[in-house]
This record gives C-alpha cells, structure tokens and sequence, in this order.
C-alpha cells in the first residue's frame, strides 16, 4: 500500500501516466488499475449524506407500512379520510371506490 500510495502521488505530479509508470518502473496498466481501483473505492466511502438520509426513511417506511395501511395514522386523519370518501361517493354516483372501474366496451 505504501508503494500504490507514492505510486498515486507521483501521477498526481506528472503529466503523463506512461512518464510516471517508466519512474516508478511498473508497467502501465498496473498503475491505472491501482488509480482506478483505489478511486472507485473512495466514491464507495463518500456516499451523499442527504441519499443516505433518504434511503434510510424509505426502508423505515417500508417497515411500518406492513400490511398496506399508511403509517402513523392519527384518529383525525382517518375521520377526515371517511369524510372524504363519503363526500366523493356522493358526488359521483356511488360505487366502490377503493376498486379499480371497470370498463365494458360494446362492438
């Protein structure tokens, strides 16, 4: 690692990788892989803190939404919810609304 470690540096400082590969008396692709490696492991580590914040929620909210109800449900929200209900049902005539219409097509 101390070797990958100069061996960084030093490209770090020079314009080419074949100059700083013919320096460190390695073969070419050695050393981009190294870089490459090493860069892609760095991008692991600095994950976005806001991404991280909001996967963590999402996989909260899978939890307690077990069961296909709304988590965190207040008895306020749910009497408004069936005012709501009532009011639409009202409104278009009916019919159950928690099902997806059907559709009847004559030719």
């Amino acid at each position: 690692t101390a070797k990958m470690a100069s061996a960084l540096l030093q490209v770090s400082k020079v314009a080419s990788w074949r100059t700083a590969c013919l320096r460190l008396n390695l073969p070419v692709n050695s050393l981009r892989t190294l870089t490459t490696s090493d860069l892609l492991a760095g991008q692991k580590k600095m994950d976005d803190p806001v991404k991280q914040i909001f996967l963590d929620k999402l996989s909260e909210y899978q939890v307690k939404s077990k069961g296909g109800q709304l988590p965190d449900l207040t008895p306020e929200f749910k009497v408004r919810h069936a005012n709501e209900l009532e009011r639409v049902k009202k409104q278009y005539g009916g019919g159950d609304l928690e099902k997806f219409p059907e559709f009847n097509f004559k030719d």
